[in-house]
């Protein structure tokens, strides 16, 4: 499975102390500008579209793009914080394949802490329901940073989410990752790789009627290619953003060069992206 993330706005509307984001002085493209990409991009061999920010629902025409999205056969995978969701969800919901919220303890305090929202948890909780009934069809993937604050608790909020997910809902566990404006918290929030990968194993034996999938720092590394808001492509190598050029001075050819199969990071994100697939 392709999948670029586009990073449609570097905006957000909440300020997380792990926030991996270095891009936050990057300016929005025009949806004009948008289209243009999209119908670029829909000539070459990606399948889907992951909506990212920032907050993606904080862009002015975001349900403009959804709709360009899937009028060019894009598949939408949308990343929000589920803030803003509710004023949505007649617009967006019944276009997107997949939609990722964040569920990262269901301790105020602990929300508190990390710069989360402290209603993060009832909040996303009444959106799972909403669309496990009313869009059905969409995958729902709740997902958690594991850091110092709350790799403790990752067994309390298992037990909310297995009695929550269906079968083809995923749990994703992210191990903190140091960047962005994380890299200014790093000694609060890392945890080690072995100590992730120790708490991860527990969780999947513990909740095997669940689909828990996870990403370390390391698997992260060399496993996506970015859209920036201002429409560059990007590699994320290195712990990093490598920028390829501005897409409108890519050719079709030289999109589909960097997307060629034979190519490490390809071969990453498709195992990094493996919980996508339907």
């Amino acid at each position: 499975m392709k999948v670029i993330d586009f990073q449609i706005t570097a905006q957000c509307n909440l300020e997380c102390r792990f926030c991996c984001d270095s891009l936050k002085s990057c300016k929005s493209s025009s949806y004009d500008q948008i289209e243009r990409m999209i119908k670029k991009i829909s000539k070459t061999s990606v399948e889907t579209i992951s909506l990212t920010g920032g907050e993606p629902l904080l862009f002015t025409n975001i349900v403009s793009v959804i709709n360009c999205l899937k009028k060019n056969n894009i598949n939408i995978y949308l990343s929000t914080n589920g803030i803003l969701l509710q004023k949505f969800y007649d617009d967006i919901l019944p276009k997107i394949e997949t939609i990722g919220l964040p569920i990262d303890s269901i301790n105020t305090n602990t929300l508190k802490l990390i710069g989360r929202n402290q209603n993060q948890y009832e909040l996303n909780l009444k959106h799972i329901k909403y669309i496990q009934e009313k869009y059905p069809k969409i995958k729902i993937k709740i997902g958690t940073v594991v850091s110092q604050y709350n790799i403790n608790e990752l067994e309390e909020l298992g037990e909310k989410l297995s009695k929550i997910l269906r079968k083809n809902d995923v749990w994703r566990l992210y191990q903190f990752s140091p960047i962005g404006i994380g890299k200014l918290n790093e000694s609060d929030f890392f945890i080690d790789e072995d100590k992730f990968n120790s708490e991860i194993k527990r969780i999947k034996i513990k909740y095997d009627n669940i689909n828990v999938s996870s990403l370390s720092v390391e698997e992260a590394n060399d496993a996506y290619i970015f859209i920036t808001p201002d429409l560059r492509l990007a590699e994320f190598t290195n712990n990093k953003f490598n920028f390829i050029n501005y897409l409108e001075n890519l050719s079709q050819e030289e999109i589909e060069g960097v997307l060629r199969n034979d190519r490490k990071i390809l071969k990453n994100i498709e195992q990094n992206r493996e919980w996508l697939k339907p």
